[in-house]
């Protein structure tokens, strides 16, 4: 029993030992203006970081902590580096111990981070994620990957920590963490699952602003959507506003963007989708479709919606609703089309 009790103390020591080394203290905006690798929180260069730099490796942010655990616990993309606030330490130590070792965790007090971001940030957490090579919209359709091949981070990270074994103690309490916060939040808040049977795609046409696009990714993890398409002229959903709005959505839901709509109509016929365009000057409500096995949405701008040559090669839908108003928001429209698509 006493040496059960030393070994669980050692391993203890043995973390917290770990977390204080790979801690980087940041104490004043001129010290992070020479350090090279924090280049990319400076004025949240968003424009530079989402070209990519002289290797080609896209770079994005995340911003809070919500988003941030979305990055490291659940999402593929590959963690660069953590921004935090000094107090945020205790509150993210689970999020920290799942990092690789090679993952830098800057640390500096609310007005030196405020001053190297250029705004106040007052969620006080950033994530610096790499993008990593454009996904094939014809292969992402074709692979019929799902949400649980992207939820997979955490399982990684525990099978890593059991063949390391650093400290059996603290592992335990990671579990225990993770048992009192479901990775499926939206389970936990007491939504009911939906509809397996049926797959969603959507494909979004020429929408530029950064709050639907966002809302609409929160939808799609919310409804079990397979995959998003965006068109050349939507914007990116990598950008840090549509993250922050999307929940974290945008990191779990996989997307690629394809060269036109129409190219994305073709490729959506050629992989047996069947194309419905949300329209007010639909044909048939929403609620009248059939369930099929594949079935992919269209959303257009609000205001001019989807362009006639996409509408002619899709079956257009309306959502009926009171004569004083023509069209609902892009994203409210996503959510309740999800809603009824995805009805057991």
């Amino acid at each position: 029993m006493v040496a059960l009790r030393d070994r669980s103390l050692a391993g203890i020591v043995l973390f917290v030992c770990f977390l204080a080394a790979r801690l980087v203290t940041i104490s004043s905006v001129d010290a992070a203006n020479a350090t090279p690798f924090l280049y990319p929180y400076v004025g949240v260069r968003e424009r530079d970081l989402l070209r990519g730099n002289g290797d080609g490796e896209g770079l994005f942010i995340a911003e809070g902590e919500v988003v941030v655990r979305v990055l490291v616990m659940r999402s593929p993309f590959t963690v660069r580096s953590l921004l935090i606030e000094t107090r945020r330490i205790e509150t993210l130590r689970d999020v920290i111990d799942a990092l690789p070792e090679s993952v830098s965790v800057y640390v500096a007090p609310q007005g030196v981070l405020d001053g190297i971001v250029g705004f106040p940030i007052h969620r006080g957490v950033l994530g610096l994620g790499v993008r990593g090579p454009a996904t094939d919209p014809s292969d992402l359709l074709a692979t019929g990957k799902d949400k649980s091949e992207f939820n997979s981070r955490r399982e990684r990270i525990e099978a890593r920590a059991e063949r390391e074994e650093p400290a059996q103690a603290y592992l335990s309490y990671v579990r225990r963490h993770r048992s009192a916060q479901p990775t499926n939040r939206f389970r936990a808040a007491g939504c009911r699952t939906r509809s397996k049977s049926r797959k969603i795609v959507i494909g979004l046409v020429g929408l530029a602003n950064h709050d639907n696009v966002g809302s609409i990714f929160r939808n799609a993890a919310a409804f079990g959507v397979q995959a998003i398409l965006l068109d050349n002229l939507c914007c990116d959903p990598l950008y840090r506003k549509s993250i922050r709005v999307s929940v974290g959505g945008a990191l779990m839901v996989p997307f690629a963007r394809c060269a036109s709509a129409e190219v994305m109509l073709d490729i959506l016929e050629d992989h047996g989708w069947e194309p419905i365009a949300l329209s007010p000057r639909g044909e048939r409500e929403l609620r009248s479709l059939a369930p099929v096995a594949k079935r992919a949405l269209l959303l257009g701008t609000e205001g001019e919606g989807l362009p006639e040559t996409i509408l002619r090669r899709a079956q257009r839908v309306r959502i009926d609703m009171q004569p004083t108003l023509d069209s609902l928001n892009v994203a409210v429209t996503s959510g309740i089309a999800l809603y009824e698509a995805t009805r057991s």
